[in-house]
């Protein structure tokens, strides 16, 4: 499944009709979070998120079966350090025409804790038609998450840190706005 083209720049949400909360130019600290779709690189954390979706990709198979179905569940994935720590945390998408269609993906992050322990901290959906960046600004030590959809329904999303997980914070779809 090749997606590495779906990383666009930043700064496109001029788009939207209404002005967003949020919308403004790409920040030095910025960083747009680059997925790796060749199941080759990671091979532990692949198995980390498997392991954790195991259920719910069993029933996504046995649907995909029963409807004769040929679509194959994707997992793209990305190792960045979200709250300073020097561990590289799990960024992963899992793509299927289940999960929202094929231009949404079902957002997992998973933190590394000592000993090669994971932590699910967020579970959501995210946008494939815009970046899924790691802004500059941190919430409670851990950096913000910021996603847009470019193309079609215009949204977007971020998520900050709450204590235990990271949680929508902010949520803007053209022509309407919403702070939770």
């Amino acid at each position: 499944m090749q997606l590495r083209n779906l990383v666009v720049v930043m700064g496109i949400c001029v788009l939207f009709a209404a002005p967003l909360v949020f919308a403004q130019a790409k920040a030095v600290n910025d960083q747009v979070i680059e997925f790796d779709d060749t199941d080759l690189k990671y091979p532990a954390e692949r198995a980390v998120v498997a392991k954790h979706y195991a259920e719910e990709i069993k029933a996504v198979e046995k649907a995909d079966k029963a409807l004769g179905s040929s679509a194959e569940l994707g997992i793209i994935i990305s190792l960045v350090d979200l709250n300073g720590d020097g561990r590289k945390d799990i960024v992963a998408c899992l793509i299927h025409v289940h999960y929202y269609g094929m231009n949404s993906c079902q957002i997992a992050i998973f933190l590394a804790g000592p000993g090669a322990k994971w932590k699910h901290v967020l579970e959501d959906s995210a946008s494939l038609k815009g970046p899924i960046s790691l802004l500059g600004k941190k919430t409670g030590g851990f950096r913000d998450i910021h996603n847009i959809s470019t193309t079609g329904s215009k949204r977007e999303r971020i998520w900050r840190w709450a204590g235990t997980r990271y949680k929508l914070a902010v949520y803007a779809e053209e022509g309407i706005q919403k702070k939770e």
